[in-house]
């Protein structure tokens, strides 16, 4: 039988009359049915890849069983359209890739003496940059190496049209739909160590300060000398024998590294970069894919440097395509933009900080924004408390900063990116795992070398069609975070709610914002963000309650007295389930 008589999918199990069968569940013919080859057995809801053939379907492995967290989170990818298995065409294209991956490729410079590695999070397989630092005695030569996915995903490819068809890979709990076939992202394109790989270098020296004196761009073979991961690293720099590869010349390369993250992180600081202090939460899977549960990650410095490093590159990267563009030539850049917030959104933080201050009598000294004084709100944010009770008022504080934010978008036209202080900013740092990273890795090979990396002539409208894909892709990433918060905000409730009134927790948690008909509450533990509605709250004081203007109180109507407060904590007990609303209802934050 031949390889074309046989089809790989992703399928769930049905049951149709007590027979079993798999409904495939990216079939674009409607309600598209295999039936089950002899001895197959998938229970009803249970999540496969199947192979079928004439003979009928067969399960090659399964992924989810029905009930779990994690078929649910399958369920989330098939509603969103999302599939990790890739046409036949795409993939016997990158299967070929691994016989020819380039690697002896004459025009490569070999920079394979370097030793670079990759800092990711530990089980990182699609490790998209490697670096490499070296302190000079007038600061830093950075060698910052990108996985040259433009090579194997050229413009006019299968591979290609399927990538910027998906236009980013997404990331679930136990599930990573990728942009690229994993042959290709977390096998032969990978920076994996050890072994030869295909990169697109930018080499950059820095002064002392953290300003660019030299860019320039090189096609290399390099050869990573380890994966580490963000924790690793810490413990290597620190001292620790054990926590990595004991290679002096590593070594020297992530102090400097540190160094150079350092450097730069305060020269944004002093440019008055905003930094918010963000109350990150992920969601991980219960062994076994039994539950799904929120966990706030531990963050540490190499975090930081890591991102710096990450943005002073996508900033150069920018600012080359730029230098000289013209509307006639032949390099069409995109640009990530993002918007400083509007004066009248900031104008509106600094009356609802002055009236926090004023309503919970907080010493004006710290907490004051001298915004009309000329103080930035980096410095602001910056000044305020850490620790303790006043350390989570800060983080309130600093919610509220984070609203006055418009969204960043992908554009044609270069305009700034407020949110990491550049003139123009953008993403070629994730050439695996966004479309517009591989796009822009070929505007950067032709305007470095003077010629298309394919042969075929560019399709004029192809960058619109890429900016269209990278914003929808941004645009369904936030929507699928949304939706598994509310996934696991359902099950938490309708736990509590299985319980007599009087044994259901009542769980405690901080008023973060106050806005039109709700407040947003973050509770402790788990450390998930709920809504309170006004009209709910009014129902269970027996009074109408309104929101102040400036969003700092909840008030009774009649008498104007203080039901809560912005940064109140206090515990939240659950009533019941609206379902006409589809909201969960809450009696009033109060100890």
């Amino acid at each position: 039988m031949n390889q074309s008589d046989r089809e790989l999918f992703l399928g769930f199990g049905i049951h149709v009359e007590g027979r079993p069968l798999l409904e495939r569940c990216f079939d674009p013919t409607p309600a598209r049915r295999s039936p089950l080859a002899a001895g197959e057995a998938v229970g009803e809801g249970d999540y496969v890849l199947a192979e079928t053939d004439p003979r009928g379907a067969r399960v090659r492995e399964r992924l989810a069983t029905s009930g779990s967290a994690l078929a649910a989170v399958y369920a989330l990818a098939v509603c969103h359209g999302l599939n990790p298995v890739f046409p036949p065409r795409v993939m016997a294209d990158a299967d070929a890739l691994r016989a020819r991956p380039g690697i002896d490729d004459p025009l490569l410079a070999d920079l394979t003496e370097l030793p670079f590695c990759t800092i990711d999070g530990p089980t990182t397989r699609d490790l998209d940059q490697a670096l490499h630092v070296e302190a000079l005695a007038t600061g830093f030569r950075l060698h910052y190496a990108l996985a040259d996915a433009a090579w194997f995903a050229p413009l006019g490819s299968a591979l290609f049209a399927e990538a910027l068809r998906r236009a980013s890979s997404f990331y679930l709990p136990g599930l990573t739909i990728p942009m690229l076939p994993r042959v290709l992202s977390e096998d032969i394109v990978s920076l994996a160590p050890e072994v030869a790989r295909r990169a697109l270098v930018m080499v950059l020296e820095l002064d002392a300060d953290g300003q660019v004196s030299r860019r320039d761009w090189v096609r290399a073979r390099i050869r990573s000398r380890a994966k580490l991961a963000f924790g690793q690293v810490a413990r290597m720099l620190a001292g620790d024998a054990g926590a990595g590869p004991d290679a002096p010349a590593l070594l020297a390369s992530l102090a400097a590294f540190r160094d150079l993250g350092e450097t730069l992180a305060r020269r944004r600081d002093r440019e008055g970069v905003v930094r918010y202090r963000r109350d990150e939460v992920d969601l991980t899977l219960i062994e076994g894919g039994r539950g799904l549960v929120p966990v706030r990650p531990v963050v540490n410095p190499v975090e930081r440097w890591n991102e710096e490093v990450s943005v002073l590159c996508n900033t150069q990267g920018a600012c080359f395509l730029l230098e000289g563009d013209n509307a006639d030539d032949a390099i069409e850049p995109i640009y990530r933009v993002h918007p400083a917030p509007p004066p009248a959104a900031l104008a509106a933080l600094e009356r609802r900080l002055a009236g926090l201050v004023a309503l919970r009598q907080l010493a004006p000294a710290v907490w004051t924004w001298q915004r009309q004084a000329g103080q930035s709100l980096a410095d602001y944010l910056r000044g305020l408390p850490v620790d303790g009770e006043a350390g989570r008022l800060a983080q309130v504080v600093n919610r509220q900063a984070v609203i006055t934010n418009l969204r960043a978008t992908y554009s044609a036209e270069p305009a700034p990116h407020a949110g990491v202080g550049a003139e123009v900013y953008g993403r070629f740092t994730a050439p695996m795992r966004e479309i517009v990273g591989i796009f822009l890795h070929h505007e950067t090979i032709e305007k470095q070398t003077g010629a298309a990396l394919s042969g075929a002539s560019k399709d004029r409208a192809l960058r619109q069609r890429v900016i269209d894909g990278a914003n929808r892709a941004r645009e369904l990433q936030s929507r699928l975070v949304k939706d598994l918060n509310r996934a696991v905000i359902d099950a938490l409730f309708r736990a509590d709610l299985d319980l007599p009134a009087a044994e259901r927790p009542r769980r405690r948690g901080t008023v973060m914002g106050l806005q039109g008909n709700r407040l947003y509450c973050l509770l402790d533990d788990p450390p998930l963000e709920v809504k309170v509605y006004t009209a709910d709250v009014a129902e269970a004081v027996g009074e109408p309650v309104a929101i102040d203007p400036d969003g700092i109180a909840l008030r009774a109507s009649a008498d104007g007295r203080v039901l809560a407060r912005l940064g109140d904590r206090g515990r939240l007990d659950v009533r019941s389930f609206d379902a006409p609303r589809d909201r969960w209802v809450f009696g009033l934050l109060a100890d």
